[in-house]
């Protein structure tokens, strides 16, 4: 027989675009009042599988079994308010928020198989992008408020073996992938702009958050015996970007404008070899389990105001916290040509703040923050394993953190 190929492949994208404007004029002693505001959103939340369970096979070939999964969801919302009269107010609120959470599973489950080259493939490549916007303007009053939410939460699972089952092949390759989009755009953008302006008062507010919370398993299963000739390869992937901008300026006798924009991830990413059955030994050729997570958040605010009184203020911050494991389970028995284990980090930060005051008496601040919590990265051979080797045993764990503009 041939090759055997067994493949799941989505791709789904989803946009919404939504708008409200209000306008009123007042020439009489009574008030005027426009009011525009609107809410737009859009999710996507699937799941794609490519399975084998409960299977005996024999393929003269490869075997692949593969899950992909492409998702992107972009919301913007738009929202103006102009007001002119003795007594005039003009308001505006806008939100937009975005939610791509993918399930993609590719497994090799309670099944023997023989074949040439096998690889059990699952990746997810999620983009989010929302965007709030609002404008509000009158011979009096006007407040104005824009708020921006993308969130990314991919779930990507690949996975071989079970009790006492077999695995027996040329080259053996486990991958579970989490990346941004191909063309280097953020896995979640989110961005807030407003502007309000009064002859007497003009307040505006703004907030963008960008968030990213993957997961990425890639594993052999406890139970499971290998006997693989050349290589066996389990790799776990987990890539992402997270943008946040907020800007907002505000006019008016008296002025008052405030931004606030975020970006924050919390990963896990986990590759890990299971134990092999009482009694025997994983035969893996040049065995390579690496667990590789790169995030990085950045993030933008400006803000300005102008009037005879006037304040703003700014805040921009970034957060991540991760988790990256690369294992090899206790009691586990190896006879490798040569063991490579590895887990690695990079973080990746930059958060800037911007104001600008111009009044007879005024004052303005910004802010920014870079932060990380529950930073761990680490490697773990468990009790009682044995490894016998012909060649080189590598076991290695590295954390780099960089400032980026």
């Amino acid at each position: 027989l041939g090759d055997l190929s067994i493949q799941a492949i989505e791709d789904a994208t989803i946009i919404t675009i939504s708008e409200a404007a209000a306008f009123t004029v007042s020439l009489s002693i009574g008030g005027g009042l426009a009011g525009g505001g609107g809410r737009a959103e859009a999710t996507v939340a699937t799941t794609t599988k490519a399975l084998v369970d409960d299977s005996t096979l024999t393929v003269g070939g490869d075997l692949t079994v593969s899950a992909t999964r492409t998702s992107e969801a972009s919301a913007e919302m738009t929202a103006a308010a102009v007001s002119v009269g003795l007594v005039a107010i003009a308001a505006s609120g806008s939100v937009a928020e975005t939610v791509v959470d993918p399930t993609v599973d590719a497994h090799l489950l309670s099944s023997s198989v023989t074949a040439r080259d096998v690889l059990v493939s699952a990746s997810a490549t999620p983009k989010a992008v929302a965007m709030g916007k609002g404008f509000a303007v009158s011979t009096g009053a006007s407040v104005g408020v824009s708020e921006a939410f993308a969130s990314v939460s991919p779930t990507v699972t690949a996975s071989v073996g079970g009790a006492d089952r077999t695995i027996t092949a040329r080259k053996l390759a486990v991958m579970g992938v989490v990346q941004p989009p191909e063309d280097g755009s953020d896995s979640a953008k989110a961005y807030a702009s407003g502007s309000s302006g009064g002859l007497l008062i003009g307040v505006n507010a703004t907030v963008a958050t960008a968030s990213n919370t993957s997961r990425v398993t890639s594993a052999v299963v406890d139970g499971t015996l290998l006997d693989i000739a050349e290589g066996t390869s389990i790799l776990a992937m987990n890539t992402t970007r997270q943008y946040g901008e907020s800007t907002g300026k505000a006019g008016g006798l008296i002025a008052v404008g405030a931004t606030n924009a975020d970006a924050f991830s919390d990963t896990t990413t986990t590759a890990s070899l299971g134990t092999n059955p009482a009694g025997t030994m994983h035969r893996t050729g040049a065995l390579n389990v690496l667990a590789n997570g790169i995030d990085r958040n950045t993030s933008k605010a400006v803000a300005g105001s102008g009037g005879l009184v006037a304040g703003n203020a700014s805040d921009a911050d970034t957060l991540s916290a991760f988790e990256v494991d690369a294992d090899i389970h206790p009691d586990a028995k190896l006879e490798v040509q040569s063991l490579s284990l590895r887990a690695m980090h990079n973080n990746e930060y930059g958060a800037s703040s911007d104001s600008l005051n111009a009044a007879a008496l005024g004052g303005s601040g910004a802010n920014s923050d870079n932060d990380a919590f529950h930073a761990r990265v680490g490697v773990d051979v468990g009790d009682n394993v044995q490894i016998i080797s012909v060649g080189s045993v590598t076991i290695s764990a590295s954390n780099e953190f960089e400032k980026v503009t």
